[in-house]
């Protein structure tokens, strides 16, 4: 069940009624989960601090292989692959995000963005300092102005501490969008 969620907001409750357990099973079974490197959380970014921890993390495996396994998708061509598709590659990211991160001489945390209004950025990289890389990633080779909307609306509303915006997809060109702004393969984590 939790496979089924990666990527997303963790919902508790929701998840203890659709598997028929207890609430206070399930917090121990992911608190295991965490405790031996199955799942990570990545807890929600918010200005004011207090706000970040009464927030919902969003939930990741530490192997995006497993996820496959238990989605039951051994390939791409899988009839479930397209609706966990954009998922599991927000989960590759993420991953590869944190474990780059342990070798940063910036050592920024790492957060995800979500407003009031659904309004969503996947992960946002900020430094002791308040400076802020946000990183938005699309399963898709050929992103639209659309998949750039929130970015924007993030550097609208921070601009002295908005230093880069990144749209990651699953093209192999660098795209410059502004001069904040820039769309880059998913290879380039790698480069």
């Amino acid at each position: 069940m939790l496979a089924t969620r990666v990527g997303n907001l963790l919902n508790s409750s929701d998840i203890a009624r659709t598997v028929k357990i207890p609430l206070t099973t399930l917090k121990r079974y992911i608190a295991l989960l965490e405790a031996t490197f199955i799942i990570k959380f990545i807890y929600p970014w918010h200005s004011n601090l207090r706000q970040r921890m009464v927030k919902s993390p969003k939930l990741f495996f530490c192997d995006t292989g497993l996820v496959c396994y238990l989605l039951g998708l051994s390939d791409r061509s899988s009839p479930q692959a397209s609706m966990f598709m954009g998922a599991i590659f927000e989960n590759f990211v993420a991953m590869e995000l944190i474990k780059q991160i342990t070798w940063s001489q910036t050592k920024p945390e790492i957060y995800h963005y979500r407003t009031q209004e659904q309004k969503e950025i996947d992960f946002i990289l900020e430094t002791r300092t308040g400076e802020i890389v946000a990183i938005e990633v699309k399963s898709t080779a050929s992103p639209t102005p659309d998949d750039f909307r929130n970015l924007k609306k993030l550097q609208e509303e921070l601009p002295s501490r908005v230093k880069k915006c990144i749209l990651l997809y699953n093209g192999n060109k660098t795209l410059p969008i502004t001069n904040k702004i820039w769309c880059y393969p998913i290879n380039s984590l790698f480069n």
